[in-house]
């Protein structure tokens, strides 16, 4: 027997349970049905059957027909939530069928040949896309392309002083674009926010 077929059995015996006894039980008992009926809402979205989703259906009703009016409304906002999950997640599954996931080296490859426009795009269509489009060896070659060639760019802007200090903070600026924490997609944004806002 699969997952969603064991849902719904126990869905539909903790409906039996709830209109049949829940009045006649002692409160720590019916706390703890409430706190199974929760848990049956929380686990619906994990089940694919659409019997399911009907068995769901009946233990909320039966919810809604034994259960303090408080309670009656957090077990129907769990259930609201469990649906738009479950919705969203059968529906993300079935949309994804067919297409494979692609490596993310290749996706970077890819990534590469993309204007400016196209990376920021590509960012939007799924998780893994955008997780590959934020690299930053994509984003120093976005930079170098929009802005000339990005290791010059640096030195021509500490260089212009002509002082012993311009030569120590030269040294200082090529280990800081070199080191591992240098995010090339935050220097982008922020020259391309100081070159437009300079230019109006």
């Amino acid at each position: 027997m699969g997952k969603s077929h064991q849902y719904s059995v126990a869905c539909k015996e903790l409906s039996s349970i709830l209109r049949l006894a829940y009045s006649k039980l002692p409160k720590s008992v019916q706390r703890l049905l409430f706190d199974d009926v929760v848990f049956a809402f929380r686990t619906l979205p994990l089940m694919e059957a659409s019997s399911a989703v009907e068995a769901a259906n009946l233990l909320l009703q039966a919810a809604d027909s034994v259960l303090p009016k408080q309670k009656k409304g957090m077990a129907a906002k769990e259930f609201k939530l469990a649906m738009v999950a479950h919705k969203r997640r059968w529906k993300g599954m079935q949309q994804g069928e067919g297409m494979a996931q692609l490596p993310e080296d290749v996706l970077l490859h890819i990534f590469s040949y993309l204007d400016l426009r196209s990376l920021v795009s590509a960012a939007s269509v799924s998780r893994s896309w955008n997780v590959a489009a934020r690299d930053n060896k994509l984003w120093q070659l976005q930079y170098s392309i929009f802005f000339a060639d990005s290791d010059n760019l640096y030195e021509i802007k500490i260089l212009q002083t002509k002082t012993r200090q311009a030569e120590t903070k030269l040294i200082y600026v090529q280990t800081d674009v070199t080191r591992a924490g240098f995010s090339w997609r935050e220097a982008f944004k922020k020259d391309y926010k100081g070159r437009f806002s300079s230019a109006s």
